[in-house]
Formats: structure tokens, sequence, C-alpha cells
């Protein structure tokens, strides 16, 4: 309420301006704060997603490894081929050995999804489209109010591929979720 009030008094003040170079003046000067303060936050919110995405990291690479099979027989209900390719692309994500990724990450603890989960999200379905030859559309994003789990993951994941469609000249032959 009080950024409308703000914003108000400003047009108002402008409009009671008697000369039209006054006017220009204090609108390029609005404009200039907005585009310094919005620059600002853009570059905070940058240095947050990296030092963040460089912790996961770390704390990745300091586990212990877990084969595909091992990995793939943790999880329940969802397609083995697809979690180890979800499994790969988060793996490269966070620019780790995919053995690094364990069945039972959360994706709020283990890799900050509350900071880092649209970067993390996008990177990991664009990959297993381009794999699958599979041509992205918008979609839902993952909700992390619920289960947070990998296997809730690759099971979103699945969902959200097969609201895709099959790129041309691909064949769709790795098309199965």
């Amino acid at each position: 309420m009080v950024g409308g009030s703000a914003v108000f008094g400003c047009m108002l003040a402008i409009l009671l301006m008697p000369d039209a170079l006054d006017r220009v003046l204090v609108v390029f000067g609005i404009a200039a704060a907005a585009f310094v303060a919005s620059w600002l936050l853009a570059r905070d919110d940058s240095a947050r997603k990296v030092a963040a995405a460089e912790a996961v990291r770390r704390a990745l690479l300091e586990r212990v490894d877990v084969s595909d099979e091992a990995y793939a027989s943790q999880l329940s209900g969802v397609d083995r081929e697809l979690a180890v390719e979800v499994r790969r692309a988060v793996a490269e994500c966070f620019d780790v050995p995919p053995a690094k990724i364990h069945p039972t990450d959360d994706l709020r603890s283990d890799y900050q999804y509350g900071v880092l989960g649209s970067d993390m999200e996008f990177f990991v379905v664009e990959q297993i489209c381009a794999e699958r030859g599979i041509e992205p559309r918008p979609y839902d994003m993952f909700c992390a109010d619920g289960e947070t789990s990998i296997d809730a993951y690759t099971a979103f994941v699945k969902g959200t591929l097969a609201g895709f469609e099959v790129a041309e000249g691909t064949g769709g032959a790795r098309l199965r979720a």
C-alpha cells in the first residue's frame, strides 16, 4: 500500500510541474532508480544462487558413491531408466559424478531447492528432453510444499515429459514417459 501511495504521489507531482523539462527529468530519475534497484536485486539473487550451488556441490563431492543399480533399486514405483536419467541430469547440474546422487536425497535439504529449484528443474527437464529428442513446452513447476524426495521428483519429471511432443526428425525412439 505504501508503494502505491508513493507512485501516486510522484505521478501527481509530475503532473503539477509547470515545466516539461522538469517532468522529463523526474521521470528519467524515477526510471533510473528503478533500473538500479532491479539490477541490484538481480545481482544479489544471482550471488545467492551461485553460493548455494557451490555449497551443494561441495557437500555432494564428500559423499560415498552409490552405483546406478543400487540407486534405481531403492526407488519405489518409478521407471528405473528415467530415474537414472534424472540422476545423471541432477549430477550434471551440480557438476558432480552421478554416483554422488543418492536415492534418499531430499530436494530441500540436499539440493537447497528453495533457492535453486527453478534453475535445477529447468536444467534437468531440458537435459532429459534433449537426450530423448522431445520438444519442451511450458509446464507446471514441481511443488516443493509436499514430498521432496528424488522418487517424487522423478515421478514429476515423468509426468512432465508425458505432456511434451517428440521433436521432428528424432523418431521418438526414446519417448516412453
